[in-house]
């Protein structure tokens, strides 16, 4: 992928999907694929959302930096051995 077209991504990763990623740096960069604009902005939205190697931990780590905006609840009576994001 061209430096530039990968300038893109970095400049699209927090507000825009891949597909419409895809259009406007297809538009410029026809040869790139939609499999290698999909596997950079992957790399680099992760800055955005990613709080821990472990899935679950860290998707309650993100969810805690904006409870202001969600509401997280503290489930009960669930299976042994059953994990489940609040």
């Amino acid at each position: 992928m061209p430096p530039e077209a990968l300038q893109m991504v970095q400049d699209l990763a927090k507000w825009s999907t891949t597909a419409t990623m895809a259009v406007k740096i297809q538009l410029v960069y026809p040869q790139v694929t939609m499999k290698e604009i999909h596997m950079a902005w992957k790399e680099l939205s992760q800055t955005y959302w990613q709080q821990d190697d472990e899935q679950l931990l860290s998707a309650k780590k993100l969810l805690a930096e904006y409870s202001d905006e969600v509401d997280i609840f503290e489930l009960v009576g669930l299976p042994e051995g059953v994990e489940m994001l609040e």
